[in-house]
C-alpha cells in the first residue's frame, strides 16, 4: 500500500492520522468537507508533524 486512504479524527485525545501532504492536498480539492473545515485540518496537521 502506498498511503493511506483513512482518516481518523480523535479530537479528545488530539489525534489526527493525516500526513501534512495529505492534508494540504485535501484542503485545496473539492471535498464533502467544507473549506475551512479542510484548511483547519490542514493547519492542524502540519503543525503537529
Amino acid at each position: 500500500m502506498t498511503g493511506c486512504m483513512l482518516l481518523l479524527v480523535d479530537p479528545g485525545a488530539g489525534y489526527f492520522w493525516f500526513d501534512c501532504a495529505a492534508a494540504t492536498a485535501n484542503a485545496v480539492a473539492a471535498r464533502a468537507l467544507s473549506q475551512p473545515t479542510r484548511e483547519m485540518l490542514r493547519r492542524y496537521t502540519c503543525l503537529h508533524r
